[in-house]
């Protein structure tokens, strides 16, 4: 995590950087419950007008469309989304 921290701090925090954490990192962490995957590194999101909330009481794909709705709607853009997806 101090690796990812530090990849975080030295490009200024963006959004675009947060997104591809989620992307490329979240699917290999080791977790319990599958939604963490969307929240463990809510840390790491930098723009104040992204705001994600985690609920433990929505479903796995709801978590994953809350983030992703959060996402477009805070930033009024899909670069971020298609970035990750087409790097």
């Amino acid at each position: 995590m101090t690796r990812l921290r530090k990849l975080v701090d030295s490009s200024n925090a963006s959004l675009s950087l947060y997104v591809q954490v989620l992307a490329n990192v979240s699917p290999y962490c080791q977790v319990t419950d599958p939604r963490d995957r969307s929240y463990a590194f809510l840390g790491f999101q930098p723009d104040p007008r992204v705001f994600i909330h985690p609920s433990y009481s929505l479903g796995e794909k709801e978590v994953a469309t809350d983030v992703a709705r959060s996402i477009i709607e805070g930033s009024e853009s899909l670069d971020h989304i298609l970035g990750a997806l087409f790097p």
